[in-house]
């Protein structure tokens, strides 16, 4: 258990390092005049990195806004999209992004569902809390690793690395790659889960059997005396 633990530890800490490194040093990048969005950003004062670049990036900004479209016009979801946009600080606060049509945002969810769901079970391993005590508790850290921005870097990453590729097949090779992954930080997580429970049931039985030697030794030394 001690090995799993450090191996999920270290893997964790050099991932978001990594991660958290990345972002410092592209948010550390002078303007560069070669790159025509950064000039526009920098001359009109908008943002370069939401100035689309690269064909993939033009091309996922046009779906994006088609299905934005279709959404918005469609008589059945057309209420709840509105209803969401609205609550768009709501999913700022839990997911630390905006809503929006967008893979950024797919990614962002099932990685905030995923850390629920797999830190509720480790909480709930320990003995300590259990039900929503413990959901509820597995839902704070992961508003925490969303307000520090950490499924954001790991979902723009992600798909940076993906669309960096031309050809279809690649893409294809590298989402079995993440999903490869995930599941490994499933695997890992359920292990690591797995031995704190059996660890806090093997401690509660120790426990209980001392309490009954107890009892016992009261007992026998009552019938001593009151014979």
């Amino acid at each position: 258990m001690k090995k799993t633990s450090v191996v999920i530890s270290t893997i964790l800490i050099i991932f978001i390092s990594l991660s958290i490194f990345s972002f410092t040093i592209s948010k550390a990048q002078e303007v560069d005049v070669s790159d025509p969005s950064q000039v526009i950003g920098q001359e009109f004062g908008i943002n370069a990195s939401k100035i689309p670049t690269s064909p993939d990036q033009i091309q996922q900004d046009y779906l994006q806004k088609e299905w934005t479209n279709i959404i918005a016009n469609n008589t059945y979801v057309s209420p709840i999209h509105r209803a969401l946009i609205k609550s768009s600080p709501v999913f700022l606060i839990l997911f630390g992004y905006p809503y929006e049509i967008s893979l950024t945002l797919l990614i962002i969810f099932i990685l905030w569902l995923f850390f629920i769901v797999q830190s509720t079970k480790i909480i709930e391993s320990l003995g300590l809390v259990k039900g929503w005590t413990a959901i509820l508790i597995g839902i704070a850290f992961a508003v925490i690793l969303a307000q520090l921005k950490i499924f954001k870097i790991i979902a723009t990453s992600t798909l940076n690395l993906i669309q960096k590729s031309d050809n279809w097949w690649m893409h294809l090779i590298l989402w079995v790659v993440v999903l490869g992954v995930l599941a490994c930080a499933y695997v890992f997580s359920s292990i690591l889960a797995k031995n704190l429970k059996e660890k806090h049931k093997s401690k509660v039985e120790q426990e209980s059997e001392q309490k009954l030697k107890e009892i016992k030794g009261v007992t026998e030394g009552m019938h001593e005396v009151s014979s």
